[in-house]
């Protein structure tokens, strides 16, 4: 099952995984939700956030995941705050801290903020959560350990403190320069060490739980009644988020410039894989903002026809087909979705990811033929020869024009085949792409 848990130093993945089988990811970031629905899991559970390091989970792609049939839970920290926020909207908020702050008991954020290690230090939190304090000295107070005034007396020191400098250690030490009575306050740091709570990590683990029952019972793709409006700052945001996750650029032993810089070399294919996967892109913007929404039936279809097509309809062949192809069943699902979405369009003004033109190889039956020859380039000496600059035959406009008298079709158009500047950014990887094709052809 395809489940997404973000966590860190509230709760660590070793103890996650004994109550629900996900994959778990470090404290989500702003993106992060966005990158992680991308995938289509089933659900995300969010535990853990960012804070003031870098900008904290978004509003608004928990909007949209929850918009694209994914069930959205959160608790304990970042996520109870997210989802006290939009319980309206369907977020799926679980235990104390969400209750108290849906109710306004709670309203400040640094009442779950802690300091933690890195990814490789497990995330261990460096000082105490506000939360967790204050339930500590309830239970205490409720245990007959500390009176209600003293019980007031360190909260208030706990909460004047900032959320990095909040410890046990450091209230009590601060208290004990305070009228406040040692005899409580010793008998409080005695029975700390097997009465203090942790309810951030109570209310995670009930989270866990809770989403393990409810996708036990046949979890459904989730229905929101509201419409998610596209709006420029979210298209930036999804734009960037894409981005920073970056894309799959290996495939086996080759890159994706490599398989690029040999579709390159071909101007007619370029042009065909390129005005794919712009169509692509235009079509998926098109759908997301008119709200279209393809039935199961319909994907389905979609695949059974592509498979049906290619000879990959039983399973072991299909399996075959997406380890050749460097696949998985995820970014082939992403690949039929879009191929069932070709009856729209829309402009877009961001670039769309290079994987999509090497998904058009594998729509087109190409892709074993690029990466053959590509394999051929990468074995050869090629990369080896040293670029001389001051040789006429390799400046970037005798380069141009080699590359259209010797490499375009003479079937094709080359006022056509000019514009593949329009290539942006990549200009100069397609430079490069014709120098090594100069080469290779030079022996």
């Amino acid at each position: 099952m395809n489940v997404i848990i973000f966590t860190g130093p509230t709760l660590s993945e070793k103890d996650a995984r004994c109550e629900l089988d996900a994959t778990y990811l470090p404290p989500a970031a702003q993106g992060d939700v966005y990158r992680a629905a991308v995938g289509r899991p089933v659900a995300v559970g969010i535990i853990d956030g960012v804070f003031d390091q870098v900008p904290s989970v978004w509003h608004k792609e928990v909007l949209w995941a929850m918009s694209q049939g994914i069930h959205v839970f959160g608790s304990a920290s970042m996520g109870a705050l997210r989802a006290a926020e939009l319980a309206a909207f369907g977020m799926n908020g679980v235990g104390e801290i969400f209750r108290a702050y849906q109710n306004g008991t709670l309203e400040d954020d640094d009442e779950v903020a802690v300091v933690h290690g890195t990814r490789e230090d497990g995330f261990c939190a460096l000082s105490d959560a506000m939360v967790n304090i204050r339930q500590t000295l309830i239970h205490a107070e409720a245990e007959g350990v500390l009176s209600p005034s003293v019980r007031r007396a360190l909260e208030r020191i706990a909460k004047d403190l900032g959320y990095p400098e909040r410890s046990y250690a450091r209230v009590l030490e601060i208290a004990s320069r305070s009228a406040l009575p040692d005899s409580e306050l010793e008998a409080f740091r005695g029975w700390l060490p097997k009465g203090k709570v942790d309810q951030k990590r109570e209310d995670a683990l009930e989270m866990l739980r809770e989403m393990r029952s409810a996708i036990r019972s046949g979890l459904q793709p989730k229905v929101v009644d509201y419409k998610f409006e596209h709006t420029a700052v979210w298209n930036s945001l999804a734009n960037s988020a894409g981005f920073l996750h970056g894309e799959s650029n290996r495939f086996g032993e080759l890159s994706t410039d490599e398989i690029l810089a040999e579709l390159w070399a071909d101007p007619n294919l370029c042009l065909q894989a390129y005005q794919y996967a712009a169509i692509r892109h235009l079509v998926q913007q098109a759908a997301h903002l008119n709200g279209i929404k393809l039935s199961h039936e319909k994907i389905a279809a979609v695949e059974a026809a592509f498979r049906a097509d290619r000879g990959i309809g039983e399973q072991p062949e299909f399996e075959r087909w997406l380890d050749r192809h460097h696949m998985t069943p995820a970014e082939f699902a992403e690949m039929v979705e879009h191929e069932a979405l070709q009856h729209e369009s829309s402009l877009a003004p961001s670039p769309f990811p290079h994987r999509w033109m090497v998904d058009w190889l594998r729509v087109s039956g190409q892709f074993d033929a690029i990466v053959s020859a590509a394999s051929a380039k990468k074995d050869g000496k090629a990369d080896s020869i040293p670029l001389n600059t001051q040789d006429p035959e390799v400046t970037t406009e005798a380069l141009l024009q080699w590359y259209m008298q010797q490499l375009a079709s003479p079937n094709g158009n080359a006022s056509s085949r000019v514009t593949l500047p329009y290539l942006r950014k990549d200009w100069e990887a397609f430079l490069a792409s014709i120098v090594k094709q100069h080469r290779f052809a030079r022996g």
